[in-house]
């Protein structure tokens, strides 16, 4: 009897451990933004440059000029919260950072989202080739369901 209930310990002891294990996130999935990504829309050019700081922070930037003027600049974080993945961004017209969780990932394709957020709501990210990246900001805008995608292509 008392080994039974030894065995019974033992395997209650591995089940609870097993079960409080919680798979750690890491950024592992996103390295193919790491660098400088480059496209084009209308007369204006796109920036974003990624640098991973450690396996649960990348920081970005994001840039769009028009010949030699800044027309938009904004800071842009991939980080790990609560082992919950958010993008971050820090945009000039707002006070607070902005940030949007992920919601999907699958097929090279990423979904964040952030529904109390003005616009965009949900950015997405897909990994076309290891030199082409597909992205869209969509949502309402004022009321109006809107929608932007840009084209980038890596330069380094």
């Amino acid at each position: 009897m008392k080994t039974h209930h030894t065995s019974f310990t033992l395997f209650l002891l591995i089940f609870l451990s097993l079960a409080s294990c919680k798979k750690e996130k890491n950024l592992h999935e996103f390295k193919f933004l790491l660098g400088k990504w480059e496209g084009k829309r209308d007369e204006m050019i796109l920036h974003e440059l990624w640098n991973k700081e450690n396996d649960s922070l990348f920081l970005g930037k994001g840039i769009v000029f028009s010949g030699k003027d800044t027309l938009f600049n904004e800071k842009l974080k991939l980080e790990i919260r609560n082992n919950e993945i958010f993008y971050t961004a820090i945009v000039p017209n707002h006070t607070k950072p902005i940030s949007f969780k992920l919601n999907s990932s699958q097929n090279a394709q990423w979904t964040f989202e952030n529904k109390e957020q003005d616009f965009p709501q949900t950015i997405i990210y897909r990994f076309v080739q290891p030199d082409s990246l597909y992205s869209i900001i969509e949502g309402n805008d004022k009321g109006k369901p809107s929608k932007e995608e840009f084209h980038f292509k890596k330069i380094n």
